[in-house]
């Protein structure tokens, strides 16, 4: 038996009999030429093919399965492929960590936090005192805060949360203490809509109004956490989330800052004709 491989292609097979060549793009038999992406489940594909339509040997068959194993490495190695495993590793361990770590007097809390949070009423809450006690800058932030959360709720929800569509935790039964236990969205998990939504509040309200700043931020941080600790997003969805929002916000404030100051400019130009009467 012949074996021969590259980091691209490998070829297998009994001098003689039968060539079998796989590459990352395409899988060439004699006789039959068939595009196949590698995914998962190749190995089973192949066994199929093999067994189905064009028997080999027994050795000629653990080669080729050895072969695709050998290429799909190859490739999981390359770019930021193994980073990204890791991270997910990570991402998952510290969820599981923080599931079996047994919270009594926060289960409660977090899950009514975390439920408050639906549909972006804590902002909406949020906004109604500043506009009643923090006057015209407090108005001002409450404003600009609704429209960051506006914005920041149909760009994750209609736009991010499609591109990747992960799927939300699914925790093996007992994991998740019954009192710490929300509803589990349908939407995607990544990233957090609720900590996006609360992030780009706090951000652009306390941008406008300083000495609400700290409070509105920690209360977003604890909303995102709260996702977390309830088992319906991963610490990296949070994360990702809160990053969004203040990305957003941020450009809110400076889509704010330019339409008022063209329309204060607008307002100290003198008319021609006013211009020349006063001349």
């Amino acid at each position: 038996m012949r074996y021969e491989s590259s980091a691209t292609t490998v070829r297998i097979g009994v001098p003689g009999e039968r060539w079998v060549t796989s590459s990352l793009r395409m899988w060439a038999t004699p006789g039959r030429l068939s595009s196949l992406p590698v995914t998962p489940s190749t190995d089973q594909w192949c066994r199929n093919f093999l067994d189905l339509k064009s028997p080999a040997s027994g050795d000629a068959h653990e080669a080729f399965v050895a072969s695709i194993t050998e290429v799909r490495d190859l490739h999981a190695k390359r770019g930021l492929r193994p980073y990204l495993i890791e991270a997910d590793r990570i991402d998952r361990a510290v969820y599981a960590s923080v599931a079996r770590t047994r919270t009594p007097r926060l289960d409660g809390l977090m899950r009514h936090l975390s439920s408050t949070a639906n549909y972006s009423r804590l902002s909406v809450a949020c906004a109604a005192v500043l506009a009643t006690a923090g006057g015209p800058t407090g108005r001002r932030a409450a404003a600009t805060g609704l429209a960051s959360v506006a914005v920041t709720s149909a760009f994750v929800n209609v736009v991010f949360k499609n591109l990747g569509r992960r799927p939300r935790p699914r925790p093996r039964p007992g994991l998740i203490p019954t009192a710490r236990r929300v509803a589990t969205p349908k939407s995607p998990a990544f990233p957090s809509g609720h900590t996006a939504s609360a992030t780009a509040f706090a951000a652009e309200a306390g941008s406008v109004s300083r000495a609400w700043s700290l409070p509105l931020h920690t209360l977003a941080a604890l909303v995102g956490y709260s996702r977390v600790h309830t088992g319906v997003h991963y610490p990296s969805d949070v994360v990702v989330g809160a990053l969004t929002g203040i990305t957003i916000a941020d450009l809110t404030t400076g889509a704010v800052t330019r339409i008022g100051n063209r329309h204060s400019w607008g307002q100290n130009q003198i008319p021609p004709s006013e211009g020349a009467v006063a001349g």
